[in-house]
């Protein structure tokens, strides 16, 4: 299977990116990109459907949080958790939409 190419992928004016030079030796068989996510500030399982634990997530904030837990302009933070066979683990800020990217 040939090696395909991650690049841009822009959500509200707001860009993720990764570098495919950076895993030049990786080849992605399969592609995960969630819905839109509501982030409650705890660790939340997104299901990707890849067959196995991935081997890259990223994921991507679509709009800020107020600081109260509600959407607002404030950029979230994110931190990943353990991915799994079946899940992409994620927590972002309260009150934040996100999309999760993945990778296998």
């Amino acid at each position: 299977m040939p090696k395909r190419r991650i690049g841009f992928r822009r959500v509200n004016g707001l860009r993720g990116h990764i570098d495919g030079r950076i895993d030049s030796n990786v080849t992605y068989e399969k592609t995960f990109i969630s819905a839109v996510q509501s982030a409650t500030g705890s660790a939340q399982n997104i299901v990707h459907g890849l067959g196995g634990a991935p081997i890259k997530v990223v994921a991507v904030v679509q709009n800020g949080h107020n600081g109260a837990g509600a959407a607002g302009t404030q950029m979230a933070s994110i931190t990943y958790g353990t991915h799994t066979g079946t899940d992409c683990v994620v927590t972002v800020t309260a009150g934040a939409t996100f999309i999760v990217q993945a990778w296998r």
